[in-house]
């Protein structure tokens, strides 16, 4: 079973490669990763603030304030925001010997802090003293280590997730949808293989290539900072999940375009445990029951290995133990098809 097992592999590698299936997973690593490098920043720090004060006014209310740029007119406001994107801007003004204060956003949304620069500029000015307007909050570190780590660095998961993992689920419902238009699909029945060989080989052939998107993005965002047995040990039952779901799709559409809503709804659902990632206030007991987010915090302890060894293995052991569930359902619905068409 095992030498059948590797020759199958061979052909379906060899297949995939003639259909660019290497190319399109380099590609896309490449694409995530150089989103990560020149997109997202180092690190993300509160909305600068620049203001003027009349000079009828004074700036001495606001003197000893961190955070504030005082800038000479209004003109000059708008120069200072236009090469800072993550800014607003205040003027005060005297006019019929009330303060006027105009607030300048980067857009149409005024957002939380403009909206809390409304509340304190009010009550500094309607009180006529020397008080902070600002609040003052004071930044505890309780690991110093993850200061070595970029705010850029923490997206690092959700992407190796959306590429190793997901990607292989399109390319290999591709791959099954390809064989059904050449009628390839009935080959194993008069082959020495069975049916579970037929399917494990193409599972494997995208087992690689997320292994391959994953070393690749890692490489370049955190070079050898991670670590890569951590990275393997989960990325190796999300990838063989990834393509129980490829093999899913492939038994119950007949092509890509008829899979096409569904293939939607699914990477839509997938990604849900993302959003809890990036607030975890949001967290509620039901995402946690989407295999995503096991790959997510999983891959998350591999590239930013601080985060420990357990959540690896466990998260690993439950994303296997899920994988195999559905590569189980995935080959009873793909051969019901299959005798079903044939």
């Amino acid at each position: 079973m095992f030498k059948r097992l590797i020759n199958n592999f061979k052909k379906d590698w060899l297949r995939g490669y003639r259909h660019f299936y290497l190319l399109i997973t380099i590609a896309t690593a490449l694409l995530f990763s150089a989103f990560l490098l020149f997109v997202l920043p180092d690190d993300y720090s509160s909305p600068g603030l620049y203001q003027y004060v009349a000079p009828e006014i004074g700036e001495s209310m606001f003197e000893g304030e961190e955070g504030i740029t005082f800038v000479d007119s209004k003109d000059e406001i708008k120069e200072m925001m236009k090469d800072d994107a993550n800014s607003y801007g205040v003027a005060i003004e005297l006019i019929d010997n009330a303060p006027v204060v105009t607030i300048y956003t980067q857009s149409n949304a005024e957002g939380e802090f403009g909206q809390t620069i409304k509340m304190m500029l009010s009550r500094a000015l309607s009180s006529g003293e020397e008080i902070d307007y600002t609040e003052r909050y004071e930044s505890v570190v309780l690991h110093e280590e993850f200061k070595d780590v970029k705010y850029k660095e923490t997206f690092l998961p959700v992407l190796i997730v959306m590429d190793s993992a997901m990607i292989g689920m399109f390319l290999l419902s591709v791959m099954l949808f390809t064989e059904k238009d050449h009628k390839m699909h009935t080959a194993y029945m008069v082959s020495p293989g069975g049916l579970t060989e037929h399917l494990l080989s193409k599972s494997m052939v995208m087992l690689v290539l997320s292994l391959i998107s994953g070393t690749i993005m890692t490489l370049i965002i955190r070079g050898f900072d991670a670590n890569f047995l951590y990275l393997y040990i989960i990325l190796i039952p999300s990838a063989f999940f990834g393509g129980g779901l490829g093999l899913f799709l492939g038994s119950i559409f007949k092509n890509v375009q008829k899979s096409m809503l569904g293939l939607i709804f699914l990477m839509i659902g997938l990604m849900l445990p993302t959003v809890s990632y990036m607030f975890p206030s949001f967290s509620p007991m039901w995402i946690k029951f989407i295999p995503t987010y096991q790959m997510i915090y999983g891959v998350r302890a591999a590239v930013i290995p601080l985060y420990g060894f357990d959540d690896v293995w466990r998260n690993a052991v439950i994303v296997l133990a899920e994988g195999i569930v559905l590569f189980g359902i995935s080959r009873f619905l793909y051969q019901r098809a299959l005798y079903k068409n044939s």
